[in-house]
């Protein structure tokens, strides 16, 4: 019989819902959910560009107003591509070279602009191991 000392785990990650106040500091995402479908991401920067798509897919016409009309979070996007800028659709392109906190800065500042409810998007990571 082999013997191990791994204990297995039912909870493997954590959700937290965007409109709750939790520091992402230092951990690494999973997953998100967004609209009730759950998407698997392997970085903040994938489900960053993956949640702003969907709000250009909800209300083009109403982000690009903001983008227009808005200091932040307009500044972190363009209409052109250029260096460090990676396209989020066809003539919409995102700033990629930020921390953690900026892409969730975005993306809450957008959730609030276009109305959205911020309990709409929940965010999935890894629990953090023992001891570290």
């Amino acid at each position: 019989m082999i013997k191990t000392n791994v204990e297995l785990s039912d909870n493997i990650n954590e959700s937290h819902s965007f409109d709750e106040d939790f520091d992402y500091t230092n951990r690494k995402i999973a997953a998100f959910t967004f609209l009730e479908s759950r998407y698997t991401v392997k970085t903040w920067l994938e489900m960053q560009k993956r949640v702003i798509g969907f709000l250009a897919e909800l209300d083009l016409a109403g982000l690009m107003k903001i983008l227009q009309d808005d200091k932040f979070p307009a500044r972190f996007f363009s209409i052109a591509q250029k260096e460090g800028f990676d396209e989020i659709q066809t003539g919409l392109y995102v700033l990629t070279k930020t921390s953690t906190q900026t892409k969730l800065d975005i993306i809450n500042r957008l959730f609030d602009k276009m109305g959205l409810d911020k309990s709409e998007l929940s965010l999935e990571i890894y629990q953090e191991s023992l001891g570290s």
